[in-house]
């Protein structure tokens, strides 16, 4: 059973609970578009955006739940886009996602917990943007310096680039 269908799996959560509701939504809308359900990912996006305009000013962690939310949409929205084979408007959907998600104050662990920029980079290696998914890689590094999953991507995207001596370092 792959993730997405571990996900789908799994009951709604009590509607009570607004974060963890958003958090089920936006992971449900995910895993939708990607198992190609694209009218359902669609209306649970609708079903986060109404929940993103009703929390008020509720926290969660350090920030304000609803603009933990607000990092939430444009991803989902991207990945909705993805898979409707629109790959520039996933693209500037998961920029808008990484700006948002750069004006969360900072906790640990993270209140937004998918990091735009893993999602950013591999999009662009996608579209055979290279050198852009590098630049994106490389500036997620100096904020989380020696993390696995982004020296992954930048590796890809040195490897895609013909930077073998680069790449070689950054495996």
């Amino acid at each position: 059973m792959g993730c997405g269908t571990k996900i789908l799996a799994l009951p709604a959560s009590n509607p009570k609970l607004l974060g963890l509701t958003g958090g089920w939504l936006s992971a449900t809308a995910s895993a939708l578009a990607a198992t190609g359900k694209v009218a359902e990912a669609k209306a649970k996006l609708g079903e986060l955006e109404k929940r993103a305009a009703a929390v008020g000013d509720r926290e969660a962690g350090l920030n304000l739940l609803k603009d933990v939310l607000a990092v939430a949409i444009p991803t989902v929205q991207a990945r909705i886009a993805a898979a409707e084979n629109k790959p520039d408007e996933a693209i500037r959907l998961l920029r808008q996602a990484v700006a948002k998600e750069d004006q969360l104050a900072y906790d640990e662990p993270a209140d937004w917990f998918v990091p735009g920029r893993h999602l950013l980079g591999a999009k662009l290696l996608e579209a055979n943007q290279a050198a852009e998914a590098e630049r994106v890689y490389r500036d997620d590094l100096a904020r989380h310096p020696d993390n696995g999953w982004l020296l992954f991507g930048l590796t890809r995207a040195l490897e895609a680039q013909g930077k073998t001596a680069d790449a070689a370092d950054a495996r």
